[in-house]
């Protein structure tokens, strides 16, 4: 056989740190990173949430839900009273934002790490629609204020045919998971989408391993060739089956392969388990892996971490609805000539 990594004097050729496979005998180099960037990143994100992606579907789906469970259940509601929580509760039933479009929302900042609506007026029921624009789909820009980058400056994108300008007086923008001078999000599960395949293979390959030790091989031990000729040649004369009477002096046993490959891949899927839930801040306990939890003290001290993580993203999305709802009615007071308080009512995120 001839071996790539050995040169013709015997010696190890340097590898560069590369790894060989122990069937094959050839390099394995080191995969690429296929999610460096923001677009592949989110367009891997958004299939695996639909289930379409080869691998990492399951992963990416419970962790799109979770985080978006932890955050928002319920939708969002109103404190305050008067006129303006009157008119602010009949936008969120128009739009659906006290039931599920404020959740469904609150998903699409997991698959795109950010969120981009328009405040639109309409005359025949004399409140705003909320329309959700998604980055994927139309690739928008926002660009801050070169003074203050806490402001808006501009919000476009090219529709095919022409620039789309949207006035950032009527839309509301929220990020996640990037720089505080940045305006281009990104989701959290996306740093560890590798990992989350990597799941999948594993689990693959264990259900490979899982069919080789249900084919286990019948092996007849015998003190010589010539032994093992006349039994092979009874056996296919025969038609011997398992389970079917054979009388001879061999030594009989089944053996099949040895269960290290799969404790390994056991080992892997528990590792990249940790390594998805550390970098998601959602808990493994609530990937899949309830053993860890061995006391009550265990499970509330894991609970933690989980509770801190969205506590912040809870206050951002109570910022961002503060927004709307000022926004809204100084678009109800421009259309209306009406003078409702911007500040008078808060938004309330409501959970199970």
């Amino acid at each position: 056989m001839n071996f790539p990594f050995f040169n013709k004097r015997g010696a190890v050729r340097e590898l560069n740190d590369a790894l060989i496979d122990a069937l094959t005998f050839q390099q394995i180099v080191a995969r690429p990173n296929r999610f460096s960037t923001k677009r592949p990143m989110v367009a891997a994100v958004a299939e695996k949430y639909r289930g379409t992606a080869d691998r990492g579907n399951q992963v990416v789906q419970r962790i799109v839900n979770l985080r978006a469970a932890f955050v928002l259940t319920e939708g969002v509601g109103i404190e305050g009273a008067g006129a303006e929580a009157d008119f602010l509760a009949a936008l969120l039933d128009h739009n659906d934002l006290n039931e599920s479009l404020a959740v469904e929302l609150v998903k699409e900042t997991e698959i795109e790490g950010q969120a981009l609506v328009r405040l639109v007026w309409n005359p025949a029921v004399k409140n705003v629609e909320i329309k959700f624009v998604s980055w994927l789909q139309t690739d928008y820009r926002v660009v801050p204020d070169p003074g203050d980058f806490t402001r808006i400056q501009s919000i476009s994108f090219d529709d095919g045919a022409r620039l789309i300008k949207i006035d950032p007086a009527e839309a509301v923008f929220i990020k996640f998971n990037t720089r505080i001078n940045s305006y281009e999000g990104y989701p959290a599960v996306g740093a560890v989408l590798r990992e989350c395949e990597d799941v999948d293979a594993a689990l693959s390959d264990w259900r490979r391993i899982n069919g080789l030790f249900a084919k286990m091989t019948p092996y007849f031990r015998v003190p010589d060739e010539r032994a093992a000729t006349l039994i092979n040649e009874r056996i296919a004369k025969s038609g011997w089956r398992l389970g079917t009477a054979f009388a001879s002096s061999a030594e009989f046993s089944l053996v099949g392969p040895s269960v290290a490959p799969a404790e390994m891949i056991e080992q892997e899927i528990a590792t990249k388990m940790k390594i998805i839930a550390g970098a998601t801040g959602v808990g493994i306990h609530h990937l899949g892996f309830a053993d860890v939890m061995s006391n009550r003290s265990t499970a509330e001290s894991l609970q933690q971490p989980v509770e801190l993580a969205s506590r912040g993203d809870q206050t951002r999305w109570r910022r961002f609805y503060e927004e709307l709802f000022a926004k809204a009615i100084r678009l109800r007071n421009r259309h209306l000539n009406g003078a409702l308080d911007e500040t008078a009512v808060k938004p309330k995120l409501t959970k199970a």
